[in-house]
């Protein structure tokens, strides 16, 4: 997490961590901060990361207060921001559909051999990860009383049921026959 803090406050805890300390070389041995990122706080020119925040906290013996925060951002706002840009100058210059397609190209045969090698190495695995990942998109949309997902209504009735009757049961278990996986109803 980064946070931009309202105007002065940044520069007001570098300015008394530097008090404290005496020397930009002492604060950053103290707290582990790096020369740079000490000179870009005090003058507002950097966001400050968590991390940091923490450490001048710590040194200060201080906590910052909430309405000091003005935003905060997620840790990966820089490429999302890198990501924007990019696109849109892939778009001004003409190039983004090109690209796309290049990359669902790269993509589908990366994935292909995926598949294949975990197949192979690990086809339980394999199966019950793609079961699970059918199970998301394949509309099973009832919960049952013991937590699982079913795809409708009758199968979630059946299941409270069997709970109810303390009958063990197994909702779409894993199946290998002869190297083949199979995940049929089954109870």
């Amino acid at each position: 997490m980064y946070y931009k803090l309202k105007g002065g406050k940044l520069k007001s805890i570098v300015e008394l961590a530097l008090k404290k300390s005496g020397t930009v070389r002492k604060l950053e041995r103290l707290t582990g901060i790096s020369k740079s990122s000490i000179h870009y706080y005090l003058n507002e020119s950097r966001l400050i990361s968590d991390k940091n925040l923490r450490r001048f906290e710590k040194f200060l013996s201080i906590k910052l207060a909430e309405s000091y925060i003005q935003k905060r951002f997620l840790d990966n706002w820089r490429q999302v921001k890198g990501g924007k840009s990019c696109v849109a100058s892939k778009k001004k210059n003409g190039t983004f559909v090109q690209q796309l397609k290049k990359c669902r190209i790269g993509s589908s045969s990366y994935m292909k051999k995926l598949h294949k090698t975990m197949k192979k190495t690990n086809p339980e695995e394999y199966y019950i990860s793609q079961y699970e990942k059918f199970k998301k998109i394949g509309e099973y949309k009832y919960v049952t009383n013991n937590g699982e997902k079913v795809r409708n209504i009758l199968e979630k009735e059946v299941a409270d049921i069997l709970k109810n009757h303390k009958i063990k049961y197994e909702y779409e278990p894993y199946i290998n026959v002869k190297n083949k996986a199979f995940s049929p109803p089954t109870f």
